[in-house]
């Protein structure tokens, strides 16, 4: 009894579907249904009786199968209760088949809801078959009354008679079908009675017990596999025709199989593996009416096979059935299980799937190990059930768990890209294919179906092919007015669907290649229903199973055999793009991009209300950006746009996305560290620690944003400071006012350490202020260090980065309470009457260049004595010494030496000039003609110290390096040409450039026969003393010209062969010698070095 309810704790939509198991009713006639059945509750409008004959058994009822309602011929209860009645007997012959499947569909809704109970179901019918023995022994007559079988209660058609002494033949025939294929045999002494049991689902007849055969009778004393041992007689003592042998068997793993009528011409499936322990007795059984062989007794042993189908490329397939050579219980079977499905694929994490969604299927199988005597197969179905691809073998050798898969061709990825599945008025149908692959595509075989699998599919026969980013357009259906010629008319095999339907495309192998599943209402473009455009794909390379990628035509009719949306020309402003903020008088890259156009361009800057401003006219496109010098005037705003549009009325145009902005420039605040105290002669914590800044500006500076990016953390609030003013940041504020009696800002965190560290102060753009990295050690004044004074910068025009400008403070300012004398100026200016300091105009200088240095002395001073090392003049006195000319390379110190009358003071900043050479650019390469594809290797002969190199190889593989000495550079291009080379060297003192032209020459593969190339001219010795031996192919006469470094030509003149050239005329250095072919214009390039 089986019950079905929607009611939880109120009536609730539902619906549910009990089906039975398949049932076969080829055999029978007159097929009827009947149960009983009792409803309560709501009414019976919701109950259904349904029967089917092309459902699978395992798919959704709701979408799988022709389910035909025989509701109506039945009886339901009424009024309900809980009483069971008799519905009925039906006759449901006219929907039953091989697989026939009943279903009782229940249904409810939120404002009703029946239960439903079913019982008894019961499917009857007449067999429609007639079975006959015809042998020699009545003239092989087929249809001999007397030798007409009758069914058995097991289900058998049987028959007994007496058959004469002698060899008599035999078959059987059911209607009109002869079986087994060959004769079978009885053999009589003496006239005997016989029994015939056929099994006509299985056409399988014997007059015997059947044998048990297989590879173990040997060690009872049998056979092996022989079809008729005595040892392996079955017996019947049951009569139910399920058959029996009980033998004990050493202990082992072996196979077995069945015979009949102790002969091999009929099978009884594969060969079934079995387990003994030599100890009990093993049970053979063989169930006849269902051709059912199993083996009882230790259980065999099995093997966890992993079944995985990787369709993550295509991405076409919703799903997969296995296939395989095994029966249902696992064991090996060739006919593979009668054609049955094992198992469905899963991609949900479950049944051997590591990763749900991902489109990689699995399932797993139980097989029977056979030592690896047999050798299996596998194979998939898709899930209407059509075989795709398979026959994979394998063996299950031991129980180690394995993994088989199979990863489903992508290839050729054709695309469809325009469907028309329902064109104004009568329906004129198509769809089109583009090729995307890089090569044209043979489309033999190739097949076209819809959603409906029992439909024919459309298959393009030989000679049809698809070109290389080209377009296949088939005609699906017509009414007798299609628009156009298309390449292939596939009409008469059925239409698509005008509410949705699927375009299915299989490649010659039968792989789903491509599937659109496409609707006709949102988010699927609704105007292809009907309304004249096509179903058009946007984007051939876009995922054609998503309906965003899709749009209707631009025009009634789409576009048969050509690009559904021509590309438009556009220009793309990518810099300033909208929310920049550009200083007056500086300098901003504009930036673009730009597609389907070429030519010239014109860039304007757009104000609102205002007429553009041209900023550069008749530049090339292909610029792709262009440096833009803002006028320092230029109207401050912050609606701005850039407009980048063709030179003429129809090219593209392209503006900034938003607004940006233009701002006075910006002038970093003259902010400057002046005081440091950060080790007070303190025990315990440092209270007193505190950083002192000075504004050394004219202008007012407001300090809001401006923050301590190294030493402490603090950001200062929104305060002014005034010119010639100093604001103090401290590590307790109230000591500062206790000790000092002055106010600080107490920073947020930190400390400032005693062993020296790096202050930093930064604006709200992250733009470094001042920077100080003080330390505790020389050439840092020591006394600041624990002693009593602070670190003082007495003079703010100077380079507070360099510990010579620092002296410790000299200015007593109080005593702490551990008695400690404190020498400070926290928020006032140092109390000096002479500081020397200067500064220079640059400090990395070319030799021969020259420097100009500044005094910036604080007090009064009277006279200055400066000395250069390694200038010219070496030393001056004076306040402005002239420009001081360095001409030797190297690090030089610099003196100031300042006097007012009264104090001396005296400065040195050591190695202050770093004076050095610039680069001189130069290269050689290891060979100059090459064949197409090879390689050279470059070598720097730039002179020049701690050099950076940048190369530049026109036609060659990587095209740049920054190596000095670069190799490997191939040069690919199979053609005959001349490449130019560059070198740019730079280094502290400047930068240089050299182009050789047309310096490397390739030569195509197969045109080289008879050319001069690097490896057919020999040089030797090589270093030589002056004598040296050429040799040039056979029949190559070349000019021969030799440079020295410089390019002077020193030598030139025709050699012919093979000579030896007299070059002591020549010093000691290295040469260039370049061979030129005058016939071909090859050239060849040695260098020589001569010792």
């Amino acid at each position: 009894c089986s019950k079905m309810n929607g009611y939880s704790g109120g009536a609730q939509e539902n619906e549910d579907w009990l089906i039975t198991d398949a049932i076969n009713c080829d055999n029978y006639i007159n097929v009827t249904l009947s149960f009983d059945h009792a409803r309560n509750y709501a009414d019976n409008s919701g109950l259904f009786v349904l029967v089917s004959n092309d459902y699978d058994g395992v798919s959704d009822p709701t979408t799988s199968g022709t389910w035909n309602d025989i509701t109506s011929q039945f009886t339901f209860p009424d009024p309900g209760g809980w009483s069971f009645i008799d519905a009925g007997t039906v006759d449901i012959s006219t929907y039953t088949g091989s697989t026939t499947y009943i279903a009782f569909k229940y249904t409810s809704d939120n404002t009703a809801a029946a239960t439903w109970e079913v019982d008894n179901v019961l499917v009857e019918g007449e067999l429609n078959i007639s079975a006959f023995i015809a042998g020699s022994f009545n003239s092989w007559n087929p249809s001999d009354p007397d030798f007409q079988m009758s069914l058995n209660a097991n289900g058998l058609f049987e028959l007994t008679k007496n058959l004469p002494a002698g060899t008599n033949e035999y078959k059987v025939v059911e209607d009109g079908n002869w079986y087994p294929g060959n004769n079978q045999q009885i053999i009589l002494t003496t006239a005997t009675d016989t029994t015939w049991k056929y099994n006509y689902t299985d056409n399988l007849v014997t007059h015997t017990m059947p044998t048990v055969t297989g590879d173990f009778w040997s060690l009872l004393g049998g056979t092996n596999w022989d079809a008729g041992e005595p040892l392996g007689e079955m017996a019947d003592p049951d009569g139910d025709d399920v058959y029996t042998l009980d033998v004990v068997i050493p202990a082992g793993d072996y196979e077995c199989k069945i015979t009949l009528n102790k002969n091999w011409d009929q099978s009884t499936g594969g060969n079934t593996p079995f387990t003994t322990d030599g100890v009990n007795a093993t049970t053979f059984t063989y169930d006849f009416p269902n051709n059912i062989t199993t083996v009882s007794g230790p259980p065999p042993v099995m093997d966890t096979v992993t079944f995985v189908v990787i369709d993550t490329a295509g991405r076409n397939y919703d799903g997969f059935f296995l296939k395989g050579s095994w029966d249902a219980s696992g064991f090996y079977d060739p006919t593979w299980g009668g054609g049955m499905e094992h198992s469905a694929f899963y991609d949900d994490g479950t049944n051997g799937d590591t990763l749900a969604g991902d489109h990689v299927w699995a399932c797993q199988q139980l097989l029977a190990v056979d030592g690896g005597s047999n050798t299996w197969e596998w194979g998939v179905n898709d899930t209407e059930h059509n075989w795709v691809a398979g026959n994979w073998q394998f063996t299950v050798p031991d129980d180690t768990p394995q993994t088989l898969s199979w990863e489903v061709p992508n290839t050729p990825e054709l695309v469809i890209n325009e469907i028309m599945y329902n064109s104004p008025g009568a329906d004129e149908e198509w769809i089109e294919i583009y090729n995307g692959t890089g090569s044209s595509v043979d489309l033999e075989n190739w097949k076209v179906l819809d959603s409906d699998g029992n439909h024919s599919p459309i298959v393009i026969p030989a000679g049809y092919s698809i070109a290389d980013s080209g377009y296949f357009t088939i005609e699906v259906a017509t009414n007798g007015d299609f628009p156009f010629t298309p390449d292939y008319d596939g009409s008469g095999n059925f239409q698509l669907n005008n509410g949705g339907d699927d375009v299915r495309l299989y490649n010659a192998d039968g792989i789903l290649v491509d599937i659109v599943s496409y609707s006709d209402s949102d988010p699927w473009p609704t105007a292809p229903d009907g309304d004249g455009p096509t179903l058009a794909l946007i984007d051939p390379a876009s995922d054609n199973s998503l309906p965003q990628n899709w749009a209707a035509s631009e025009q009634d009719g789409g576009t048969p055999g050509a690009i559904n949306f021509p590309p438009v020309p556009f220009i793309m402003v990518t810099s300033p793009d909208g929310g920049e903020y550009i200083e007056q008088g500086s300098q901003w890259e504009i930036t673009w991009s730009y597609g389907f156009w070429d030519g010239n361009i014109k860039i304007e800057l757009v104000k609102d209300g205002e007429d553009p401003q041209e900023i550069v006219y008749n530049l090339p496109a292909s610029d792709l950006s262009y440096m833009w010098d803002v006028f320092d005037d230029q109207e401050l705003g912050n609606d701005y746009k850039i407009r980048i549009s063709g030179i003429n009325d129809s090219d593209p145009v392209g503006e900034s996305d938003d607004y940006f902005s233009i701002i006075a420039p910006y002038v970093l605040p003259d902010i400057v560290i002046t005081e440091i105290m950060y080790n007070p002669p303190e025990s315990g914590e440092d209270s007193l620690e505190f950083l002192e800044f000075y504004n050394n500006s004219t202008d007012t500076v407001n300090m809001k944003g401006l923050y301590m990016s190294a030493g402490v953390d603090y950001v200062f609030p929104d305060i002014d400071m005034l010119p010639d003013t100093f604001l103090l940041l401290a590590k307790d504020s109230m000591a500062m006012q206790f000790t000092f009696g002055v106010q600080a800002y107490q920073w947020t965190s930190g400390a400032l350490s005693n062993g020296g560290e790096n202050v930093e102060l930064s604006d709200s753009l992250g733009n470094v202020v001042d920077f100080v990295p003080y330390d505790d050690a020389l050439p840092w004044d020591t006394l600041a260090d624990g002693w009593g004074p602070s670190l003082t910068l007495c003079n703010p025009n100077l380079d507070n980065s360099l510990p010579q400008n620092w002296t410790a403070s000299v200015n007593f300012a109080a005593i702490n309470a551990d008695g400690d004398s404190i020498w400070a100026t926290p928020g006032f200016a140092c109390q000096v009457s002479l500081m020397a300091g200067f500064e220079a105009d640059k400090t990395i200088v070319p030799v021969g260049d020259s420097v100009l240095f500044t005094d910036l002395t604080v007090g009064n001073p009277i006279s200055w004595n400066w000395n250069f090392e390694g200038g010219m003049p070496e030393t001056y006195n004076g306040q402005t010494p002239p420009y001081i000319h360095y001409d030797s390379p190297g690090f030089w110190d610099v003196t100031l030496v300042v006097s007012d009358g009264m104090n001396t003071d005296s400065i040195t900043y050591e190695n202050y000039i770093y004076s050095g050479y610039a680069p001189q650019a130069g290269f050689d390469a290891d060979v100059r003609v090459i064949l197409s594809g090879n390689y050279v290797d470059f070598t720097s002969l730039s002179t020049g110290d701690s050099l950076s190199y940048q190369w530049y190889f026109e036609g060659g593989t990587p095209d740049q390096s920054t190596d000095e000495n670069p190799e490997f550079i191939y040069y690919l291009i199979d053609d005959h040409a001349f490449y130019d080379v560059t070198l740019i060297v730079t280094n502290a003192f400047g930068s240089d450039s050299l182009t050789q032209e047309d310096y490397i020459e390739v030569i195509p593969v197969g045109i080289n026969d008879h050319r001069l190339t690097d490896q057919e001219v020999i040089l030797y010795p090589n270093p030589t003393d002056g004598q040296v031996n050429i040799e040039l192919p056979a029949g190559i006469e070349a000019n021969l010209k030799i440079y020295d470094f410089t390019g002077k030509t020193l030598f030139d003149r025709m050699i012919v062969g093979s000579e030896k050239l007299n070059l002591n005329m020549l010093n000691q250095g290295i040469y260039f010698m370049k061979f030129t072919d005058p016939e071909l214009g090859s050239v060849v390039v040695k260098r020589l070095v001569i010792r």
